[in-house]
């Protein structure tokens, strides 16, 4: 298995991908995610740097099932999980189905979120390595 997010808007105020899983050669999922901007790798206000990571399925008290990504330089607690809009992120990943603004705000926000957790859940192996790619533009 090998998951990759591909970062491809930033605004300022956020940051836009898609999550990829791969069995093989073979697209088995993906989904929109969202992340706060760059921001200096800044604990709970920044998106995580590029790079690869290990990432290891995880139960949190506050999220429920969810992916914990290892070893981010000077930060810790970085989970892959549900929620709506960039308010939610505190740092960390959300996924969900799509890209929209739910809520009227002129940002961009992804929707059906706790379905799409359980989903990439069900894709991913126990532990495996995540290659996050900035392929980012900004508006």
């Amino acid at each position: 298995m090998r998951a990759v997010l591909v970062r491809c808007f930033e605004n300022g105020v956020q940051t836009t991908g898609h999550w990829l899983v791969f069995h093989g050669n073979n697209l088995v999922f993906s989904c929109a995610t969202l992340e706060p901007p760059n921001n200096f790798n800044i604990a709970r206000e920044s998106r995580i740097p590029s790079g690869i990571y290990t990432v290891k399925k995880h139960i949190s008290p506050k999220f429920g099932p969810c992916l914990w990504v290892l070893n981010v330089l000077h930060r810790s607690e970085i989970l892959v999980h549900y929620g709506n809009f960039v308010r939610d992120t505190l740092g960390c990943i959300l996924v969900g189905l799509r890209s929209v603004d739910i809520n009227s705000d002129q940002e961009i926000d992804i929707t059906s979120s706790r379905t799409t957790i359980k989903k990439l859940l069900s894709n991913c192996s126990e532990l495996f390595q995540l290659e996050i790619i900035d392929e980012v533009f900004y508006r």
